[in-house]
């Protein structure tokens, strides 16, 4: 079993990643409309509201995590079609792998190593 912290982390980033890059699945586009057009529309300042965002029915807190991710894009002048397009992803990637992280800790702390080590093995075979 895995037992270095830093490893199960690195592990981890390399999964999520991967199943980005991989698996194509199914999305669905409101996911888009609410959040990723959004942050493009605060930093890019062009893109479609769709209506609850013209009635301020929707609250700005989950595209902000993109309009950063977007506006350092900007900074930096790395904002490519293809690398605004993917970053959202790769945050993404990122969260669960922090999330895989701790889960394999509390897991360990609760029942040791070899559990910590098959609580990975079922939530990275778990797509």
């Amino acid at each position: 079993p895995i037992t270095d912290p830093a490893r199960v982390f690195i592990y981890s980033i390399i999964l999520r990643i991967a199943n980005i890059l991989f698996v194509q699945t199914y999305s669905n586009p409101d996911e888009y409309w609410q959040s990723l057009e959004i942050a493009h529309k605060i930093v890019f300042n062009y893109g479609y509201e769709t209506w609850e965002w013209q009635e301020g029915l929707r609250g700005y807190t989950h595209p902000l995590l993109f309009a950063i991710v977007y506006k350092l894009l900007s900074i930096f002048h790395l904002d490519f079609p293809d690398v605004v397009a993917i970053s959202p992803f790769l945050l993404q990637a990122l969260f669960a792998a922090i999330g895989d992280f701790y889960l394999w800790k509390l897991a360990s702390r609760l029942y040791g190593k070899k559990a910590g080590h098959w609580t990975l093995v079922c939530a990275f075979t778990s797509w």
